[in-house]
Formats: structure tokens, sequence, C-alpha cells
């Protein structure tokens, strides 16, 4: 997990230095993928990471620990992007809650929500994606690698 966030604090960082900025113009298929979102402070760390498929179908896992405990949140959902308006929508159809590795919760809410969407490129290459929802802080994730992902988390197996 730690070289995955190292690599997006880097293109982050490659991405202010260079001719880089966010896109006007999004396409559906630039947001094909997975993205990554991290923080961490001397309490806790996080990790949240989204897939976006062809098929409209999301999942989002939000991972966070402690000293003490770690808890993850999986979501499905369906989303869909407007390329007219440069609107993202998505409705949850079911949310697992963890602690410590044990379900401890489960319900299926159909709760939607929608966001603004703005693409980070660095030259040609899409590199980060920003959530933008009003009176909400922005939130941006950046691009995984998926053969870097999957070489990473075949390690851990």
């Amino acid at each position: 997990m730690l070289k995955i966030v190292k690599r997006l604090v880097l293109l982050l960082i490659m991405a202010v230095f260079m001719n880089a900025g966010f896109t006007q113009i999004i396409t559906k298929s630039d947001l094909y993928g997975v993205w990554a979102y991290s923080a961490k402070n001397e309490e806790a760390e996080l990790l949240n990471l989204t897939a976006l498929k062809p098929s409209n179908e999301g999942l989002d896992i939000l991972i966070a620990k402690d000293d003490k405990d770690s808890f993850k949140v999986r979501q499905n959902f369906t989303w869909d992007f407007n390329e007219e308006t440069q609107m993202f929508s998505q409705v949850a159809h079911k949310i697992t809650y963890f602690v410590n590795g044990k379900e401890e919760s489960s319900e299926n809410p159909k709760e939607s929500s929608t966001s603004k969407i703005e693409l980070l490129k660095l030259g040609e290459e899409v590199i980060g994606i920003k959530f933008i929802v009003e009176g909400e802080d922005d939130q941006t994730f950046l691009k995984v690698d998926m053969e870097s992902l999957q070489e990473k988390i075949g390690n851990l197996e």
C-alpha cells in the first residue's frame, strides 16, 4: 500500500512541476479504471480505492487504520457520466462494514449523489480525477496502474 501511495505522490509532484492541469472536456471513457486517495496523520491512515467499470458498475473500498483497530467499508454502486453537463452520478446499492476483519453490518441504501468532475492530465495521460460537490471539500483521486496493483496484490497473497 505504501508503494502505491508513494507512486501517487510522485505523479502529483510531477504534475505540479510539468505542463499539467485539469482538462476541460471529459468523456465517459476517461473515467474508466481504478482511482486512489490516501491520507495519513499521527493518529490514523486511510486508503480509498474506487473502480469505475465501462458497464456502469462501481466499487469503493475504504480502509482506515489506527493504533488498535482497522475499518473497511465496501460499497457497490452504479454510475453514469453526462458528457454534456460534465456531471457524475452514482447510486449506492450495497454497503458492507468490517471492523478488524469481521463483517459488522450490511445495508442496501439506494443513496444517490452527484458531483462535477475534473481530470488532471500530465501531457495526454490522465493521472487524476477530482470530484467536486457543492458545500463539501473536493476529493482528488490519482489513477492506479492496474498491472502494478495486480502485481502488488499478488505479492501479498
